[in-house]
This record gives structure tokens, sequence and C-alpha cells, in this order.
């Protein structure tokens, strides 16, 4: 994209962990038969809302777009009642999730420390 920016678009997002549980969940629990189970977040996410959150943590100091290209146009919601009442589980928050990846990124060695990344 070469702006410094990121288009505008936003999804509800699941986290791995998260989505192998219910499988499992679902197969263990008979009122889960015949089902289907939405494990997504309840808010829909951009790319630039996961810039905000690793800048407004311990990440603050990496380079990180700033805008957006385009303004928000509409923004989903999920409800995944059904899987949380049913399966018994218990989601995640997104945040969690972003903040533990990129922590996992910079201890391998895949994302460079805020001192050496070009800016």
């Amino acid at each position: 994209f070469g702006c410094g920016c990121w288009y505008c678009t936003r999804h509800g997002f699941s986290i791995q962990g998260d989505v192998a549980e219910a499988h499992v969940r679902a197969l263990e629990t008979p009122a889960a038969g015949g089902k289907r189970f939405l494990l997504s977040s309840t808010a829909a996410y951009s790319q630039m809302d996961f810039a905000d959150m690793l800048r407004f943590s311990e990440f603050k100091e990496y380079p990180l777009p700033t805008r957006i290209s385009s303004s928000i146009l509409y923004r989903p919601k999920y409800n995944h009642a059904r899987a949380e009442k049913i399966l018994g589980i218990r989601l995640r928050p997104i945040k969690e999730s972003i903040l533990d990846m990129a922590r996992k990124l910079v201890e391998s060695g895949m994302v460079a420390q805020p001192e050496t990344c070009e800016q």
C-alpha cells in the first residue's frame, strides 16, 4: 500500500485455541448435536484497530500505521451467545491474543526490536 495507512474493512475474528476448544466441546456435548456455532468476536475489527491495540501497549515504540484510507461505513456485530450457553465456552478477548502474538513475534526474532526497526 505504501501510503502509511490501511484500508478500512472490518471483520469478526476468532482465536485458534478457542475454535479448537469449541470443536472438542461440541463433540462432547450432546446438546450441540446438529447445531452450528458462531465463534467470532462480538465486535468487528479493522487492521487499524489492531494497530491501535499495539500502539497503546508495550509496543508503542514500533512503527505502526496511524490512519485508515477511508471512513468506516459499516461495523458488523456478531453474537456468540449460543456457543457460550451450549458449549460452556468463554472466548478470549481479541486484544489479549493480538498482544500475545506480537510478543511471540518479537521473542522469536521475526519482528525486530524497535531500536532496529526502520521508520
